[in-house]
């Protein structure tokens, strides 16, 4: 369980910040073989400018193959479907697939893509870099999947408690 607080910073105004409660649960997981699957939920609800975004939420399954040693990358791949999302705001779920890659003890190439022409749509490459063992910093550069001006720097400094 647990939950994000996010914000948008482009050069629209008036973006939203929105509180994410998220719960995930592994409901299988096979170490001899690197084999984990899960399924889990995020709720998106507006905190700032409630007019400019909908509540609605995701739900999602993933499973995914970690290669043995001590630099074996993990592949994993899923779906995802949006729930009570207003109409007209694009894809109401698709594919997710994922690469991760240790190249340092602390440090990972990590990229996501998820399918679907909405918010969600993006290929984000990039590195994360476990900070203490309860926080970790992301950077990426996400690309959308729709519209050449659709791409954004991303960056993420989770504490994990």
């Amino acid at each position: 369980m647990g939950a994000n607080v996010a914000f948008l910073d482009t050069m629209s105004p008036a973006q939203p910040v929105e509180f994410q409660p998220n719960v995930k649960y592994q409901f299988y997981n096979n170490e001899d073989f690197g084999v984990a699957a899960a399924a889990g939920g995020i709720l998106y609800t507006p905190i700032t400018n409630r007019t400019a975004t909908d509540t609605f939420g995701l739900l999602y399954t993933t499973v995914s193959k970690k290669f043995k040693g001590d630099y074996g990358p993990r592949l994993t791949g899923g779906g995802y479907g949006l729930v009570g999302r207003a109409n007209g705001n694009g894809s109401e779920g698709g594919a997710i697939v994922g690469y991760e890659q240790p190249l340092l003890r602390r440090v990972n190439f990590v990229t996501d893509w998820l399918s679907g022409k909405n918010r969600f749509g993006y290929l984000t490459p990039g590195i994360s870099i476990t900070v203490t063992k309860s926080s970790a910093f992301y950077a990426g550069y996400s690309v959308g999947n729709f519209g050449r001006k659709n791409n954004a720097l991303f960056l993420y400094y989770g504490i994990i408690f």
